[in-house]
């Protein structure tokens, strides 16, 4: 018998399509040498990990329960979300342990599933700024723009295009005043 890690890897470039893998090393080290050997355009992001005996039969019974999900059959690639990953290792492994990227993966998917299953304009908005404020940035409204607490440079894409998108409606509930002290704030844009 031996001993070993199952992990659960995800990339920035490829959302909602997560890697589980197993390896008898390090799971830092197992995502170092993936990031490394393959033609992905981000790096991957080591989200969970759990403790087994027998890896290669934990990662074979793992990869059956979520074959319909399987990208591909001769690749460890899956679709769904990271939630649904990190309860199968909790089931599968003897202790889990979760990143701070993973926590940032899982506290993501919760916003997103608040921010489909709210029922009014205001909660969605509610849901955005915590979605944003995740990523650092703090929002509000003033002369009739939405403005960021940094530099428009340093907005994610998604934040941009979902203001511009929803702006209309971002002004009608974001704060009418920058929750941040001003000193913090080292430039502020807009989107018009």
């Amino acid at each position: 018998m031996t001993y070993g890690f199952i992990y659960c890897l995800g990339n920035e470039a490829m959302p909602g399509i997560f890697k589980i893998g197993m390896t008898e090393r390090a799971p830092s080290q197992r995502c170092a040498e993936l990031t490394s050997a393959t033609a992905a355009p981000a790096p991957f992001d080591l989200l969970f990990y759990g403790e087994v005996d027998s890896p290669s039969i934990i990662e074979r019974e793992i990869h059956n329960e979520f074959y319909l999900e399987r990208v591909s059959e001769n690749r460890e690639f899956f679709r769904g979300t990271a939630a649904m990953y990190l309860d199968a290792l909790e089931k599968w492994c003897s202790s889990v342990a979760v990143t701070n990227t993973g926590r940032y993966y899982l506290t993501t998917e919760d916003y997103l599933r608040g921010l489909m299953a709210a029922t009014d304009d205001e909660a969605r908005v509610s849901y955005l700024i915590d979605m944003a404020r995740l990523d650092g940035v703090q929002m509000w409204a003033a002369d009739g723009l939405v403005q960021f607490s940094c530099p428009l440079t340093l907005v994610p894409h998604w934040l941009i295009a979902a203001a511009a998108t929803a702006k209309s409606l971002l002004l009608q509930y974001l704060p009418s005043e920058c929750p941040v002290k001003k000193k913090s704030v080292a430039m502020l844009e807009v989107v018009k």
